[in-house]
């Protein structure tokens, strides 16, 4: 039996046809790949990444947009609900600009040292630390420091600092945990041009390695100081230092017989308490610190030994050396800088040995890192 079979071709080539092009922009591959760029650039968690690109038809910058807004829209709600709680711990960020010899100090405050250990904490820190010298910063009116007009500060307190609220918000649902910016200080000396006049810095990171993160550096202190390189004419010459050379000692002693003992023996903790040494003297050359090893030398004194004043009054002085004079001794006053012990040579005040390195302290900051929260 033999079948005929009518094939209608107009109709076959006029099936509908599909749109391609939408089915590429979905295919599965580009949303995996703008899933993890969001992912990269917010930082979110992974479901809201998804949904904010299932939202917007996976749009990238149209669901980064939105993530934004929610970030500061849920972050600013967490924050009301988190400020309550106790953050002492954190980071202090200091960034140098030593072309305008500018120096800016920030301290931003966390509830848990596992956070401040975070590197997207770190990166916030810096982030906002650098800021603080951008033109575009509202600044509050400066000031010139306590012991010298050649430097201004501007002090930023808590209310100064909410134009930073928006990276709050956002790094309080990164990271979960009450986040604040406690202050700032921005130091500028009022004669950049002069090459005698000079900032240093450092920051101690208190049990690991310093961050370093776009030249703004991370710790759990950190000290500024305003310094004038002195003129050849007005240095001290070092004192010679007497120590003892690095030889054998020869011990005077001998036995009954007058004999001397050739057998070595260990002597008693009494014998080496009794024994008598020939100890030849000699001279030593003492260390000549460079003017940058002088400066940093002075900061990690600040941030070690916590001084609380430059130097003191002169009132103060007068009417120690009138005590003085009536046979008081006056006690060694370790809140003055100036007066105390230099780390490196207790032999010499902290004034003396930067009088005889060619270098003049005319103030100086020191940060430290939850010190004016109250428990």
């Amino acid at each position: 039996m033999i079948y005929q079979l009518n094939f209608n071709l107009p109709r076959i080539l006029t099936l509908p046809s599909f749109n391609f092009t939408r089915i590429v922009c979905f295919s599965s591959s580009t949303k995996d790949s703008n899933l993890a760029k969001l992912r990269k650039k917010t930082g979110l968690a992974f479901v809201l990444c998804k949904k904010a690109l299932e939202l917007h038809n996976n749009d990238l910058n149209a669901a980064e947009l939105y993530l934004k807004e929610e970030s500061i829209k849920h972050g600013y709600a967490k924050i009301q609900k988190l400020q309550s709680r106790r953050a002492v711990q954190g980071l202090v960020g200091l960034f140098m600009h030593h072309e305008s010899k500018q120096c800016a100090l920030l301290e931003v405050n966390c509830e848990t040292d596992f956070v401040a250990r975070n590197q997207n904490f770190k990166q916030l820190v810096a982030q906002l630390t650098s800021s603080l010298l951008s033109p575009t910063t509202n600044k509050p009116s400066p000031s010139i420091l306590p012991n010298t007009n050649l430097a201004t500060k501007n002090v930023f307190g808590p209310d100064d600092l909410k134009f930073f609220n928006e990276q709050l918000s956002q790094a309080v649902i990164q990271l979960g945990e009450n986040i604040k910016v406690s202050r700032g200080l921005i130091l500028q000396l009022t004669e950049p041009q002069r090459e005698d006049l000079h900032l240093f810095s450092y920051v101690h990171a208190s049990g690991e390695s310093i961050a370093d993160i776009n030249s703004v550096k991370l710790g759990k202190y950190g000290a500024v100081i305003v310094a004038r390189q002195l003129p050849n004419e007005e240095r001290k010459e070092l004192p010679k230092v007497e120590t003892a050379e690095s030889q054998p000692v020869t011990k005077k002693q001998s036995n009954d017989s007058g004999v001397e003992d050739q057998k070595e023996r260990k002597l008693t903790d009494e014998e080496i308490d009794n024994q008598e040494y020939d100890i030849e003297f000699g001279e030593e050359e003492p260390v000549n610190y460079t003017f940058d090893d002088v400066g940093k030398i002075v900061c990690q004194q600040i941030v070690g030994l916590n001084p609380t004043y430059l130097k003191k009054p002169e009132e103060v002085l007068a009417k120690e050396k009138e005590l003085m004079k009536q046979g008081y001794k006056i006690p060694e006053d370790s809140e003055y800088l100036l007066d105390q012990k230099t780390i490196v040579n207790p032999s010499l005040s902290v004034a003396e040995f930067c009088d005889q390195h060619g270098i003049h302290i005319l103030d100086f900051v020191r940060y430290e890192c939850g010190e004016n929260i109250e428990n």
